[in-house]
């Protein structure tokens, strides 16, 4: 699966249809309803991240489930020359019936792979085939927003308006999906 992204509003029409619907539909063509996934306006942060740095080309998800996270992963990436999406999720095709794949191929997204493996087991080898670059600030990051979270004055913040006020535009692209 090496051909170029498409362009975005192929992926817009996919994404739009999903959150108007509240719906997914699994490969065979059933519809089933949305139990689980991530708000529109945080698909747009999630984007706006990953499009304002045109320096991000190579991305690393943990989960895709009914595949939103990707969608907006793979439409910012859209049109970046080597840019390539990486989804770990032993579930994928199990559990999530392929529908986060499907969504993928009906936005016609062909650059990424998806690794039906547990993050731990994949995880020692990722800054080896630089998945993430700096492992030790990412984990940094995470431990900040974590104590921001936490913090009793923070408590009911939205976690998009959290990772904006501790990291700025700093862009997180490992992403737990459930």
């Amino acid at each position: 699966m090496n051909k170029q992204f498409p362009e975005p509003s192929t992926a817009d029409g996919v994404i739009d249809e999903i959150y108007s619907s509240g719906e997914v539909v699994k490969p065979d063509g059933t519809r089933i309803r949305l139990d689980s996934h991530i708000s529109l306006d945080e698909g747009r942060f999630l984007h706006s991240l990953i499009a304002d740095d045109p320096t991000v080309k190579r991305t690393l998800e943990v989960g895709c489930a009914y595949g939103l996270s990707s969608l907006w992963i793979c439409k910012a990436l859209a049109g970046r020359s080597g840019a390539h999406h990486t989804i770990l999720d032993p579930y994928e095709m199990g559990y999530f019936n392929g529908v986060g794949l499907a969504n993928l191929n009906r936005a016609g997204f062909t650059n990424f792979t998806l690794l039906e493996e547990r993050s731990e087991l994949v995880m020692p080898h990722a800054k080896r085939n630089n998945w993430i670059i700096a492992l030790e600030s990412f984990e940094d990051n995470v431990s900040k927003l974590t104590n921001y979270c936490y913090d009793e004055k923070n408590f009911q913040v939205p976690i998009v308006e959290a990772v904006e006020r501790v990291l700025s535009k700093v862009a997180i692209l490992c992403l737990a999906s459930f």
